[in-house]
This record gives structure tokens, sequence and C-alpha cells, in this order.
């Protein structure tokens, strides 16, 4: 698989987009397909750009006319070679206004997953003087705003943002006992008067790595819902890694991967495809590949899936050769094997994170050892 654009940007012009990519550093690329699609739409056939004239810093550019004024599009690159070699997708550029009840998203020129938002989900401005908001229905609706009013008349209370809860600024020489102080906010606790000064002790609420945490004054602590389609790293069951090898190849690196792990989710590869990704050391994924559904031979008690590359599809996987899931009762083993020049940038790395991936639910070991064994990596 070739080494798509490392970075991608653009900007609307009339009736047209002007979009810009850095260069691959593959040498050999000799062109790029560029992908549009409009919101709520998969990709249709590419345009071929051919290898636009590099600018100073090694950047290219291109101008789609043509377009609808008001209408939000996605674009995306591929990289070419001249045997018919065709990278993976670059991630996906939106240019329009997003909706953010929508989950609008591609991994590749054939899976995507394009659906309104779960109820519930976020699409908060990050303001939480002004409600927080969730999706109903595929509309982004304001919750009631707080209200800060805290019933104590030895306070001036106001809304912040920055920290998301309530604040109640204590006038001086205005109280004279503490029953003067006790406010009906559920984000303070402990109010008491200090020389005619209310004081209080502020609730703590921690946050998560996928949710923001805030303070309402009627509720307590709470926690931003996370908006549909995002993918955090707590929400990746654990991957037991029981094999990872890459090797050196004439033609790039193999790997063989044997891993297995737990969903209580509902896992359907016909219908999302899978996804492998390995990072290196610096957290930067070096090797992605994907099988779609359509490309999977299935048990009908859907307990089996099995790929095995073509000549026609071996190229669109990633270098994906060989693909095996059985499940049983909620437990999964997937073997796999690769051939790509990608997999080179895992040799020689001390540690890797290995990733599967079925639409939004994954699996991920986030911490795999590797050791070097002459022309090859050991992880496990």
């Amino acid at each position: 698989m070739l080494v798509a654009a490392a970075a991608f940007a653009g900007r609307v012009e009339a009736s047209g987009a002007s979009l810009r990519w850095m260069r691959s550093v593959d040498t050999r690329v000799t062109g790029y397909h560029l992908w549009m699609r409009r919101a709520g739409v998969p990709y249709g056939a590419p345009l071929d750009v051919g290898m636009p004239t590099a600018a100073a810093d090694g950047s290219l550019a291109y101008v789609v006319a043509g377009l609808t004024p008001g209408q939000t599009y996605h674009f995306a690159v591929t990289a070419y070679g001249a045997r018919g070699i065709e990278s993976g997708l670059s991630q996906e550029l939106a240019l329009g206004a997003i909706n953010p009840c929508l989950v609008d998203s591609c991994t590749s020129p054939t899976i995507c997953e394009i659906r309104t938002a779960a109820d519930g989900s976020s699409c908060d401005d990050g303001l939480f003087c002004n409600g927080i908001a969730v999706c109903v229905a595929g509309t982004c609706q304001n919750g009631p705003v707080p209200s800060c009013s805290d019933g104590v008349a030895c306070t001036t209370d106001r809304c912040d943002d920055a920290l998301a809860r309530c604040l109640h600024v204590s006038q001086p020489g205005c109280c004279v006992v503490d029953a003067d102080c006790v406010d009906t906010d559920h984000c303070t606790s402990a109010e008491h008067c200090v020389a005619g000064t209310c004081v209080s002790l502020a609730a703590t609420c921690p946050a998560t790595a996928c949710a923001d945490a805030f303070c309402d004054p009627q509720s307590g602590c709470g926690l931003m819902p996370t908006p549909d389609g995002v993918i955090c790293d707590e929400s990746c069951d654990p991957l037991d890694t029981r094999r990872v090898n890459v090797s050196a190849d004439v033609t790039g690196a193999a790997l063989t991967l044997r891993s297995g792990f737990e969903s209580a989710n509902t896992v359907d590869p016909i219908l999302t495809g899978v996804t492998i990704e390995i990072a290196d050391a610096s957290g930067s994924v070096a090797y992605r590949g994907s099988v779609s559904g359509s490309l999977l031979a299935s048990r009908s008690d859907g307990t089996k899936f099995r790929y095995t590359a073509t000549p026609e599809d071996a190229d669109a996987t990633g270098g994906i050769t060989s693909l095996l899931l059985r499940q049983r009762q909620g437990a999964w083993k997937l073997n796999l094997r690769a051939l790509s020049p990608d997999l080179d940038g895992v040799l020689s790395q001390p540690q890797i994170a290995v990733t599967v991936r079925f639409g939004s639910t994954c699996a991920r070991n986030p911490q795999v050892a590797c050791t070097d064994q002459q022309d090859r990596s050991v992880c496990r």
C-alpha cells in the first residue's frame, strides 16, 4: 500500500473549493485521486488529478468547481502508483456547515458510517451557561440554562463557562450567622459565615477521557454526553494480543496477528467491515488495513468470518492477505496476515498499540511490548 498525503486542508470559494495537501514521501506515487461526496452520501467515482505542480513548501493543490452553494461536502485523497497500487483514504476534510447530529464519516471509499446520531448524544458547543445541547431526532436542541440563584442574599451569583458551574461571590460584612450562608446550590457544601463573609467548599467533578465535567446547581456533578460516532480510548474493549510478528520482506514487511477480545456490544463484521490499526511508540498510526463486509465470507450462524485476498481487492484492503474471525458467546478470536511497505514503520519499535475496529465498536491493547529478533519484531 502506498502512503497517502500527510495533511489535507481547504477553503470554500465561489461555487467551488480550493484543496491543498502535502505531497507523499513515497517515491512510487505517480498521481492522486480526489474523492468528493455530499454530506450524508457515500463516495462515487474519484477525480484523477494526476500530479499537480508542487508549491515551494512541497504542497499540492487542486480547485474543484461546480459545487452547489450552501451544500456541505467531504473531500479526501488517495495516492496511486504506476502499477495501479493505491493508498488508503486520507483523513476526510469537511467544507460547509456540519450537522452535529449526523454521524457522517468514511474510512475508505467504500466503508462509511452515515446515520442520524442517537437521541441524547452531545451536540454541545462547549458553553455551559447556554444549556447543554443534545441531539433529538437528528436536530441539536439546547437544554435549559442553569439557574444560578443560590437563595442567599449575601452572595452575587453568576454563571462561568470556563469552570462549567455557577459562582457565588460573597459580599464582605453581610453575614452574621452560618444560617445566612446556607444555599440551595448542589455544587457547594459546608457553607458558613467567617468574619462577615460567606465561605463554602466547591464540589470536585472529575472528567473522563471521553467527557467533560460540569456542575449543575440543581443536580450536582455531571458529565457532558459523548457525541455519537466519537471513538474514545476508554470505549474500546481490552484486546488480548497473543502474537504480533512483523518481519522484513522484499516487498515491504509482513504482519502476523493473533488476538482475542470479548464485547458486550453487537459485532457484525458484514455490516461494519473490519479495520486493523497499529500505532508506533509515538502514538501515530503506522499501519491501517480494512476489509469491507462485502469481501467477507460468513457462516450462516454468524460465528465465523473469513477473507482471502484476490488480485482484484488486495490493494484496497491495505495489504491484508487473509483474515479469520470466530466468535462464541461474545468471545472473538482474530487471525490476520498482511503484507505492506507501511509495516516497515512498525519494525524496531519498542512498543506498539494494536486496535481492531468494527464501526464504532473497538478492541485495543495500547501497550504491546516488542523485541527485535534479527530481521523481525516479536510483540506480546
